[in-house]
């Protein structure tokens, strides 16, 4: 059983996407998380590129267990740049690289393929001369290999084994290749070099990097370059860690690899918001794996079984990577009266019997479908019992709210019925809706209430559309998420606020 060795390049081609400026204190923030989720190898940085990558890659490598790696184009300065950088670090992990393809020989490096293999020669050499050849390690690229002729790629390899490379990277660095093509190519690989260790860098312009990679894996080689999500990659997107790492656990039966005894993948859930707050920079919430509506179901078929339950439609639990969620079935004109019955009993406490839902059912119905809302909320329902049949009771209420915007600090007040007691309260902070949050914390007397995220997205193209305002907050170990909807996205951060700390209030 071969062992798969997680490379993270979450630090390095992560770190190229567009509109993400990493500090070092950022980089180390999470190359300290990776490690604890027990990732093998760490590329930290590219160190010629800045001094802030220099200062990363030092620190990163000195205070971690994983095997730290520079980035280095194949010249002398950026190997003595990766050299100087990881002076601290018990053992020395460069990743070096060249393009070889047509694309980057002609157009970007105006080099030959006889120029390129000589360079290849010296420069490995070079490097493998500047590092300890016991306890060193040479990571060797090609770039763009699966665009570049195979019989110069395999020269290209060759070149770098002879100059004592001891791991021979295959990227394609535009995702041009098939999983065919892949599992052909690489079995090529793996005959022709039998005592190099390979590694594989995909990129997902074509949709492929996951399937590529765990081709790879099925041909026997034991380490993968991959980015841990969300949209923390280059361009398109690098092969997914979480995707893959599901992949090789959920199907045993094809994929008989070892991973590290130490991956704690409940960790995952952890790990991933832990990058997007320190990033902002977010993903679809279906996103495969790790993201919310992954566990959620508006089908009235989905609903009623995954009530009873839900491995009929789900492989993976939220609890397998430590997802705390707290609303499993969203509530659309497609859902049933098995989860509307289940979420009244949720939210409300109540039990009703078969002609008070079907009456609430009825009128779920009309709303969903003649509004054309995408989506009902726990408003709306509430709205329906109390119209139909029963007072709810509510702790909290807001009845009124006053915002003043200033550059340096903005403040804010608020009135609320407070289980029927009218508390008004006033706060300022810098911005709007920290400061109606620190007013209604204030009025509500509240305390440990953690807010863990807060997003806002339009319900359509239209100026006039509604803004949706989600958010989860923390109160006593759990976790509570709500929505806002309302065309002002102030008000709609109100709603979803206060909805969450009435449910706070109710438990």
């Amino acid at each position: 059983m071969n062992k798969i060795q997680i490379f993270d390049t979450t630090l390095r081609d992560g770190a190229q996407t567009a509109w993400v400026n990493m500090t070092p204190e950022k980089k180390i923030a999470i190359a300290k998380k990776l490690d604890d989720f027990w990732v093998d190898m760490i590329e930290a940085g590219f160190s010629a590129s800045s001094v802030g990558d220099t200062e990363a890659i030092r620190e990163i490598s000195r205070i971690v267990n994983a095997r730290v790696f520079s980035l280095a184009r194949l010249n002398e300065n950026d190997i003595n740049s990766s050299y100087d950088s990881l002076q601290d670090s018990k053992n020395r992990w460069i990743h070096t690289f060249i393009g070889t393809s047509p694309m980057h020989r002609d157009f970007k490096l105006k080099m030959t393929q006889e120029q390129i293999l000589t360079h290849i020669h010296e420069k490995v050499a070079f490097a493998r001369a500047k590092f300890n050849h016991d306890t060193d390690m040479i990571m060797f690229s090609p770039e763009d290999a699966l665009r570049t002729e195979k019989d110069f790629l395999f020269e290209s390899i060759y070149a770098a084994v002879k100059s004592w490379a001891n791991i021979i990277n295959i990227p394609d660095t535009v995702w041009f290749a098939q999983p065919g093509e892949i599992w052909e190519l690489f079995n090529e690989f793996t005959w022709e070099f039998p005592h190099i260790d390979f590694s594989a860098h995909m990129h997902n312009d074509l949709w492929n990097a996951v399937a590529n990679s765990l081709s790879a894996i099925k041909n026997g080689w034991s380490i993968i370059q991959w980015t841990i999500p969300p949209a923390y990659w280059e361009r398109a997107w690098n092969a997914d860690l979480i995707q893959v790492l599901m992949n090789i656990i959920k199907r045993p039966d094809i994929y008989d690899f070892e991973l590290n005894p130490w991956l704690d993948m409940k960790k995952t859930s952890g790990l991933v918001q832990f990058i997007s707050n320190n990033i902002w920079k977010r993903i679809s919430d279906n996103h495969p794996v790790t993201w919310w509506d992954v566990f959620r179901h508006s089908s009235g078929i989905h609903q009623d079984w995954a009530s009873k339950n839900k491995s009929t439609y789900e492989i993976i639990s939220p609890e397998e990577i430590w997802y705390q969620i707290e609303q499993s079935f969203v509530l659309t004109n497609q859902s049933g009266r098995a989860w509307l019955k289940n979420a009244i009993s949720v939210y409300f406490w109540l039990e009703l019997d078969d002609a008070k839902l079907n009456e609430v059912f009825d009128k779920f119905k009309l709303i969903s479908t003649d509004t054309g809302k995408s989506f009902i909320t726990i408003d709306d329902i509430r709205n329906i019992i109390i119209s139909s049949w029963v007072e709810l009771n509510r702790n909290i209420t807001v009845d009124n709210y006053f915002i003043n915007l200033d550059n340096n600090n903005s403040s804010a007040s608020i009135e609320l019925k407070v289980n029927w007691e009218i508390r008004t309260c006033m706060a300022k902070w810098v911005w709007p809706v920290d400061s109606i949050y620190n007013a209604i914390i204030k009025a509500t007397n509240m305390t440990d209430i953690n807010l863990i995220d807060f997003s806002i997205s339009a319900l359509s193209s239209s100026p006039s559309s509604e803004a949706k305002v989600s958010i989860k907050i923390e109160h006593d170990w759990n976790v509570y998420e709500e929505y806002g909807l309302d065309k002002d996205i102030v008000k709609a951060s109100i709603i979803a606020f206060v909805n969450c700390l009435d449910r706070i209030k109710n438990d």
